[in-house]
């Protein structure tokens, strides 16, 4: 399975050249047999370093980076790999899952904090 095929890689690299804007998730990728997920709605330029809501399934979701090859690069111990869920779609604006995940984990407040900071240190 191609894991960002030319068309998720253009929407990627088109919404990261508005970072402004509150985009939807473009793609999901997660590990079979763990809680690891990821939801990714930018890219870099340099085509590995994407940026989305990743979640490792320790109940610590994090609104930041990822690198692709590193990525493709995990193997659990039964030797499974990232996968794209190929019948996923987004339903609302990244903000909305953010604000889901850390809903469920009970840290929006320490999120919000988080996010102001990150925020200023762009400005």
């Amino acid at each position: 399975m191609i894991l960002l095929p030319e068309d998720i890689l253009e929407k990627l690299a088109a919404n990261n050249r508005n970072r402004d804007a509150d985009h939807p998730p473009v793609v999901k990728f997660f590990l079979p047999g763990t809680g690891c997920t990821w939801l990714f709605s930018e890219i870099e330029q340099d085509g590995d370093t994407l940026f989305g809501l990743c979640d490792l399934g320790h109940g610590e979701p994090e609104l930041g980076y990822a690198s692709f090859s590193e990525m493709t690069s995990i193997r659990t111990r039964l030797g499974t790999v990232i996968e794209r869920d190929l019948h996923w779609k987004a339903k609302a604006p990244m903000s909305a899952y953010i604000i889901h995940m850390l809903d469920a984990f009970g840290r929006g407040e320490r999120f919000i904090v988080a996010k102001l900071a990150y925020s200023e240190d762009a400005a």
